[in-house]
């Protein structure tokens, strides 16, 4: 069930013409966006550290990439696991969402 829609601003660092990530990283906001939980991992090592899951929705033509890094409207910081999926339709024209996979380890 979709939670209420927020806006997400999009952090995208470039890199350079010898593939070094190049600060500050470019920001734009997607607006009406709706997620929802998927997994919570916790890990034990020499430190405990849990790892979350979430599937972000997005308007169909969102610029959403890709190890993209997402900022909630709290704060928090979410990273795009793999490419976004577009669950568009070419038999009948229609866009539902964009589909991205965040994750978020603290």
């Amino acid at each position: 069930m979709a939670g209420y829609r927020f806006t997400v601003t999009v952090e995208r660092r470039q890199r350079d013409r010898y593939g070094t990530l190049v600060d500050p990283p470019t920001t734009h906001e997607v607006r009406g966006c709706f997620d929802e939980p998927v997994t919570a991992a916790e890990a034990a090592a020499a430190f405990i550290s849990t790892t979350i899951t979430r599937s972000l929705s997005a308007p169909p033509r969102a610029d959403i990439r890709a190890d993209d890094t997402l900022v909630y409207p709290d704060g928090t910081r979410w990273h795009v696991v793999g490419d976004p999926y577009d669950w568009s339709n070419p038999h009948v024209r229609h866009r539902p969402a964009l589909e991205v996979m965040l994750e978020r380890t603290h």
